[in-house]
């Protein structure tokens, strides 16, 4: 795949293009089941495959398989350095306040429990820190990495790309972490 400016001039060239989507719709701890997410899926698949990526799908993931499938990929398909991933979640997310007052964002695996004063250290327990994909992104030796997440949070988890098209096609040469909460 050839990233190029519109007079022709070649940015950059992909050597693999690689994608891990996570669907989470059926919920076995008290949250609503979440029907959009097997169409969406479907739909980014589609998508992503008709631009040149080999896609991974998982559904209903615990927070186990999420670590498990989430390593994983990072290990084995985001180490191309001429290569860019995607990652897309679909389903719940839940924001915490601290004892601080910070909030901390968690995508919600299907067997966390919906957070209350009684629950929250069983959500704690079961739940996906944000904080984990910001990590892992910086473990990846791709090029392009771009995460996406179809889930509730707080806007400010993660920092806005700022620039205009001449700032953003500059960049497209260099390693890029991009986040779309």
């Amino acid at each position: 795949m050839v990233v190029s400016a519109t007079d022709g001039t070649e940015i950059v060239r992909f050597s693999s293009s690689q994608a891990l989507i996570i669907g989470n719709s059926r919920y076995s701890a008290g949250w609503a089941p979440l029907a959009g997410v097997a169409e969406d899926v479907t739909q980014i698949r589609k998508a992503l495959e008709s631009q040149g990526f080999s896609v991974a799908v998982s559904m209903d993931l615990t927070r186990t398989q999420m670590d498990e499938c989430i390593s994983t990929f990072v290990a084995e398909k985001g180490q191309d350095p001429n290569g860019r991933i995607v990652f897309y979640y679909a389903g719940h997310g839940q924001t915490l306040k601290n004892n601080q007052g910070q909030e901390n964002g968690y995508l919600v695996p299907v067997d966390a429990p919906v957070p209350t004063d009684t629950t929250r250290p069983a959500f704690i327990a079961k739940a996906y820190p944000i904080q984990r994909i910001k990590i892992a992104s910086q473990e990846l030796g791709c090029r392009h990495a771009l995460a996406v997440f179809d889930a509730c949070f707080s806007g400010s988890l993660f920092s806005p790309l700022r620039g205009g098209n001449a700032a953003i096609l500059q960049q497209a040469a260099e390693p890029v972490r991009m986040f779309i909460t």
